[in-house]
């Protein structure tokens, strides 16, 4: 088992109002292409009901930094009361969809995410000796890298968000 460290908690996102949900997947979907992250969906699902509809998105993409360490985001958007809506633009009539989002985003730094390290409990021991004193620069350094890519998704959607705002 490998051993993970919680190094953003629950990163919010609270958004009422205008949005292209189709859109919001499609730039979460290119980041995570375009910083070479692994796409792992957990769950996807979509409820109708009269006040609108319900969505709840489940993403996990991780990241292999080395061999030993490597990134994982824990991804959740809760969309409610979402109903499709036609805006008049400049001219130009365009489908939004109006309502609640809430995304939550959770970055963990994994380590012996191949459990090579826990084979002995010799090597156990030794690994903890080296985390704590030998490469305690490198997963602080990890650690900053991936608090620094969380802050980038988190602006990112923060300001597509804001695109829809009147």
């Amino acid at each position: 088992m490998a051993e993970r460290r919680i190094i953003v908690d629950g990163l919010t996102l609270k958004y009422k109002g205008y949005f292209d949900l189709e859109e919001l997947y499609k730039l979460i979907d290119h980041w995570i292409r375009e910083k070479a992250y692994t796409k792992h969906e957990l769950e996807v699902s979509e409820d109708v009901y009269k006040d609108g509809m319900q969505v709840h998105v489940e993403k996990q993409p991780y990241k292999k930094i080395t061999d030993y360490a490597k990134y994982v985001l824990d991804i959740t958007i809760d969309g409610h009361h979402i109903k499709d809506v036609t805006l008049d633009r400049n001219g130009r009539k365009i489908k939004l969809q109006e309502g609640g989002l809430k995304m939550v985003i959770t970055g963990f730094l994994e380590l012996d995410y191949e459990g090579r390290w826990q084979e002995k409990p010799m090597f156990y021991f030794l690994r903890a000796v080296l985390d704590q004193f030998v490469y305690k620069v490198n997963t602080e350094r990890f650690e900053a890298g991936l608090v620094e890519e969380v802050n980038l998704l988190h602006g990112m959607v923060k300001g597509f968000l804001n695109l829809h705002r009147y």
